[in-house]
């Protein structure tokens, strides 16, 4: 799938980070230095905080993965400073989500005037694969943007909403492969037992 969705459950967040999506990112870097890929990779995050606690995180934690992320030409940035980067991979921390149950919809540099733009540049830096990783409510975040003054709020929902559908069909096709293939299994077993 050229884009997929992750949804982190009970993520808060709090002062400017996400640190269970935060998290993810790291164990989706980790998979991917473990697959031996020739792929290249890069994380964009919301904003700048998160950015600089990923890299901290690495750093401090995970001090090899940083090293081979850093020969291998990968690359974490925010969303202000990501213009004109591309790798094959991109994995996307909206970084924003509930604060105590409340979706808030201040998505710093995405609420500005260019933040559409923003969005934009952010999501067509993958080459190949938009890996997704949101703690955000759909639901009620929506519902908030609806009357947001500029349109980088409204776009960067849309988005996160589009990667979920798609998620959720990529799930049904999966389950229908998965009743599809029960089936023939069940219709060639009575075939042969008979």
């Amino acid at each position: 799938d050229s884009l997929t969705y992750e949804f982190i459950q009970d993520s808060d967040y709090e002062n400017g980070l996400n640190k269970k999506e935060a998290e993810r990112v790291i164990e989706l870097l980790k998979e991917h230095k473990n697959r031996y890929s020739k792929e290249t990779i890069g994380v964009i995050t919301a904003n700048q905080k998160q950015e600089v606690y990923i890299f901290n995180q690495l750093i401090t934690k995970n001090y090899e993965l940083f090293e081979w992320l850093k020969e291998s030409g990968a690359f974490i940035k925010s969303i202000e400073n990501v213009q004109g980067d591309e790798r094959d991979i991109i994995i996307f921390s909206t970084t924003y989500g509930p604060e105590e149950g409340n979706q808030r919809v201040n998505f710093g540099p995405i609420n500005q005037e260019l933040g559409s733009n923003r969005i934009n540049v952010a999501i067509t830096r993958a080459k190949k694969k938009m890996i997704v990783v949101s703690s955000i409510d759909l639901e009620q975040a929506t519902k908030k943007v609806a009357t947001s003054l500029h349109q980088g709020p409204r776009d960067f929902i849309d988005y996160i909403s589009y990667a979920k559908s798609l998620e959720k069909k990529s799930e049904r096709i999966r389950e229908n492969g998965s009743e599809n293939q029960r089936i023939r299994e069940s219709e060639i077993k009575r075939q042969l037992l008979h």
